[in-house]
């Protein structure tokens, strides 16, 4: 934008920007930290500062909402290709830390180069490179400028011109340039600056001693700055990146980047690592089709991509284009109203229940009234590293209780020393973005709105560098403070229950609800704290009501002397007690043996006890209204056909998702369709978890996704649960069969019940995969790709019973197709 007049030194002499950060602090004053730039303020310059900011920011926000590009208008200086800005009045404080200093300085961290408050920070290579480019300045100091070197001054400084004729005129040498018309302004300025006059008014010819140049100017159009030109059309991928770096718009250099991505990962996923040229500097690009190459090997060799994708990264980053944001298109109020709603949902039932978390900040919100700045899509996915966003992020703060573990499915990424806090990814807020770019690069998986967090450890972290960092964020909001439960618990369960207990000790490894284990003169006690009243989808106007409907089926459960685990009453003759916005439940502590793999005399216990508790569990117990078996179908049957695609980018993978779609359709139509199956409250989740082994013998317990159904529903997800064999990624037929056994001798099968299983065990399948690609997909947990392959070659193999009439065949077993996993 400027205009250079003398170019002294011109080199990628600068190692790798190691500080691509920005914070301030205040110590003996107050420090902008800009990457490798620290300015010092004194208070009333920084307030100053601040308020000029404030001032002009939303200004160019809203120029840049407009349409502003940079790279995109040429560099004339002219009245419609600038717009300045500018604060016209001089600035009211002067410059208070050192306003006259020079200062070069080898440090602990490096090399600086003090300028009045000006900081640079620069490694040992860069900083001697810097101290050459200075020798420079004084060798051309001597030498008066020349016409050679007008010549590539007109070209550095980006003016669109020609060359026409290069001669001497006896010992003056002589050029005509012809210039376009939109630079002729700037052109002047540059003469004017090198000393340049004009002694003949009428001809538009400029000299300085030794040298005279004859300008044409030409009609001309502001043109979009141009790539750099390329003798062939195929170039080291590295030094196009390089020489184009500041050319490039943000569009463009997240689409190259895409490109690289996608075939990293389809290598990774192929493992072809070992046959293609990796290393950044050996790639290739065809300039006339935009394509990125990657060279074969000769022979095979061994390649760290991860390692080799970080180089590249450094790389992007040395040159300024690691990390460029493109065009955000803000959402409207009502998207952002619902997608408000889906994030503050996913803290409260993703976040907030786990143990382990005490406090959650937001520090970005939705929307930034003083900048403009809304939350919305990119234009092009936003390649940052390994993550290619569709959509904002949601950067929360997470205040640790440390007594309980972290969730292992959260993934930490790195430590941050800005905020001091370890920067974790969470999952995804269950709000998709379209995505048009998944055809382009089908390897790549795509990120929709992430939720990105600082995680603080008491223990090992230093809360004022935290603190420090919230500060920097004034509009920030509390999402969720946790009450201090071990404290309160001894006095609550003796208020309450009249039972004496210790302090309490909490339950590793458990999820939402917190769960203590507590010692009394009495024996030994679970105390469970239950943060949530809904795990299953109820029907419209029943929100919020699961925790009343679970403690009627456990008040009958208790009556009928079923094999159920069912909590202690409290004084007042309840299961449960609120307590504050939570509730309460105090249970007995069982001593149980659940083995690591089950036997067929696992299975069969398990069996025989759901048949049990389903006798004790009839309509009348409780209302079958709230929760019902269409609701729970609804919501994880449209998982199952909607999230393959961001579930895998493998074709085979998806085909196989969208062959079952019909006869899943076919198989929900023929369960509901059915007037003679039996009905009941059903527990919902009949899996190992939730059975404890005690004396060889099975007791159900955790009846949080109790919803009411055929009684068939929990008989299959109990088969298929029971006999999924983990180590061979397979549902295994004989304890499949054992497990149905089981519960039909207890409480034997209707006609119809027997031939509608196989059916409502394929239902059951999908239903499955729906949860675990959910749980993927939304919440970004990695998922068991055993019970992914089980589940999804069980369901497979089903498509022929599905597709045939239900069979009338009485007692017997299974039919053979069902058998045949």
């Amino acid at each position: 934008m400027g205009i250079i007049v003398r170019l002294y030194h011109r080199s990628e002499g600068l190692g790798n920007n190691r500080f691509n950060t920005f914070f301030m602090d205040m110590g003996e004053n107050i420090h902008v930290h800009y990457r490798d730039l620290r300015i010092e303020f004194s208070v009333e310059e920084f307030l100053e500062f601040a308020d000029l900011c404030e001032t002009y920011i939303p200004q160019v926000r809203k120029e840049i909402a407009a349409g502003f590009r940079d790279g995109v208008n040429p560099n004339t200086n002219q009245s419609d290709t600038i717009k300045t800005f500018f604060n016209k009045k001089p600035l009211g404080r002067n410059i208070v830390y050192n306003p006259t200093r020079i200062s070069l300085e080898e440090n602990t961290d490096g090399f600086h180069v003090h300028l009045r408050n000006y900081k640079l920070l620069l490694d040992r290579d860069s900083f001697l490179n810097f101290a050459r480019a200075a020798r420079d300045v004084l060798e051309m100091r001597e030498r008066a400028v020349d016409l050679d070197e007008t010549l590539r001054l007109i070209e550095v400084n980006e003016l669109a011109h020609r060359v026409d004729r290069v001669g001497r005129d006896a010992d003056v040498a002589t050029a005509r340039v012809t210039i376009e018309k939109p630079y002729y302004r700037k052109l002047l300025q540059l003469f004017n600056g090198l000393g340049y006059t004009r002694p003949d008014p009428k001809r538009e010819v400029y000299e300085i001693p030794g040298a005279r140049i004859e300008l044409r100017v030409v009609a001309g159009a502001p043109r979009t700055v141009a790539k750099s030109t390329v003798a062939s059309p195929v170039v080291p991928f590295a030094d196009y990146l390089a020489a184009n770096a500041t050319r490039f718009t943000p569009k463009e250099i997240n689409l190259l980047k895409l490109q690289v991505f996608d075939f990293y990962e389809y290598a990774r996923r192929n493992a072809l690592a070992e046959r293609f040229e990796f290393e950044h500097a050996k790639l290739l690009f065809d300039t006339a089709g935009g394509r990125v190459i990657f060279p074969a090997r000769t022979s095979p060799a061994p390649t760290d991509l991860d390692r080799e994708w970080m180089n590249f990264d450094r790389f992007l980053n040395g040159h300024g284009i690691g990390f460029v944001k493109p065009m955000k298109i803000p959402y409207g109020d009502e998207r952002l109203g619902r997608l408000d709603a889906a994030f503050r949902d996913y803290v409260r039932e993703h976040v907030a229940r786990h143990p382990c978390v005490a406090k959650v900040y937001l520090l970005n919100p939705m929307e930034w009234k003083k900048t403009g700045s809304r939350t919305g899509r990119y234009e092009v996915p936003f390649l940052h590293i390994a993550w290619a966003k569709l959509g904002s992020d949601f950067d929360i703060l997470i205040e640790l209780d440390e007594r309980y573990p972290v969730p292992e499915d959260w993934s930490r990424k790195f430590f941050w020393k800005v905020c001091g806090c370890d920067y974790y990814h969470l999952g995804e807020v269950d709000f998709p973005i379209d995505n048009p770019w998944s055809g382009q690069f089908p390897n790549v998986p795509f990120r929709h709105h992430l939720v990105e967090a600082y995680l603080f450890f008491p223990s090992r972290m230093d809360a004022t560098v935290k603190d420090r960092y919230l500060g920097g964020f004034p509009a920030r909001e509390v999402l969720y403070e946790k009450n201090d439960l071990i404290a309160e618990l001894p006095a609550f369960v003796a208020t309450h229950f009249g039972v004496v207990i210790e302090t309490p000790t909490p339950l590793k490894g458990v999820s939402f609800n917190e769960v203590f284990r507590a010692h009394g003169p009495g024996g030994d006690y679970i105390v469970k704290v239950m943060k949530g009243a809904e795990f299953t989808p109820p029907t419209e106007g029943h929100r919020g009501t699961h925790l009343g409907y679970e403690c009627a089926l456990l008040e009958a459960l208790a009556g009928a002397g079923a094999p159920a685990i069912v909590p202690r009453r409290a004084l007042d003759g309840s299961l449960c007690q609120r307590f504050g916005t939570f509730h309460c439940m105090l249970l007995d502590y069982v001593h149980a043996t659940n083995p690591a793999r089950l036997t067929r005399e696992h299975v069969e216990a398990a069996g025989r006890t759901l048949a049990r508790v389903h006798r004790a569990l009839p309509a009348a117990v409780a209302s079958t209204e709230a929760y019902r078996f269409a609701e729970s179908l609804d919501f994880w049957l449209a998982d199952c056909a909607a999230l393959p695609a961001r579930f895998s980018d493998d074709p085979a993978l998806q085909a196989r998702f969208a062959s079952l779609q019909p006869a899943i359709a076919a198989a929900r139509g023929r369960i509901e369709a059915s007037r003679d199956l039996r009905w009941l409250h059903c527990h919902g989740d009949v899996t190992p978890r939730n059975v404890l082994f005690v004396d060889g013998e099975a007791l159900l317990y955790d009846f949080q996704a109790a919803h009411y159904a055929p009684r068939i529903a929990d008989i299959a997800e109990g088969a298929l649960e029971f006999a999924f064999v983990d180590q061979e990624a397979r549902i295994d037929a004989t304890l499949r069969e054992a497990f149905v056994a089981a519960c039909a001798h207890t409480w034997a099968l209707g006609k119809t019940e027997r031939a509608l299983l196989p059916t409502m065990m394929f239902l059951h399948a999908a239903i499955k995969l729906g949860r675990l690609l959910r749980m993927q997909v939304v919440f970004g947990n990695r998922v068991n790709m055993n019970y992914v392959n089980a589940f999804l070659d069980y369901a497979t193999e089903q498509l022929a019973v599905v597709q045939q009439p239900p069979s009338r065949g009485g007692r017997g077993k299974l039919s053979d197709a069902s058998r045949a996993s």
